[in-house]
């Protein structure tokens, strides 16, 4: 049982370190939350320059294939990442997810060497959306 998929993510990540970069990895999976199975959708990238922008064009893309045209990205702050650097994507008035970069002491508790960038998307949220 997982109340988020970014954690799995980075042990991908951890694992295949000795693999060339820049290195794109994508899950969609279950989680729990207060009791409620959610689906989710995490994906994370590492390179010698992984950036919060870097992770808001995967976001871009992904939010266009849903016609999700107008969503916001408001600051925020989350375990396991760098402040100032973190935030909760927003779409009509309902968060759906967050982005952000990985801490350097949490990229040090998974032996990577290189930045990491992550978004998670709550798709049960986002699905709420077309109803």
């Amino acid at each position: 049982v997982r109340d988020r998929l970014y954690l799995g993510a980075l042990d991908f990540l951890k694992l295949n370190k000795r693999r060339n970069l820049p290195q794109l990895v994508f899950e969609v999976g279950e989680i729990i939350m207060e009791t409620v199975q959610l689906t989710h959708l995490c994906a994370a990238r590492i390179n010698s320059k992984s950036t919060f922008s870097d992770m808001k064009q995967v976001l871009d893309a992904i939010l266009t294939r849903l016609s999700i045209e107008k969503y916001e990205i408001n600051p925020a702050n989350q375990d396991n990442f760098i402040s100032g650097r973190t935030g909760s994507i927003v779409a009509n008035g309902m968060e759906i997810g967050f982005l952000g970069e990985i801490h350097p002491l949490t990229l040090d508790q998974y032996e990577l060497k290189n930045p990491v960038a992550i978004l998670e998307l709550n798709l049960t949220s986002v699905s709420t959306l077309f109803r």
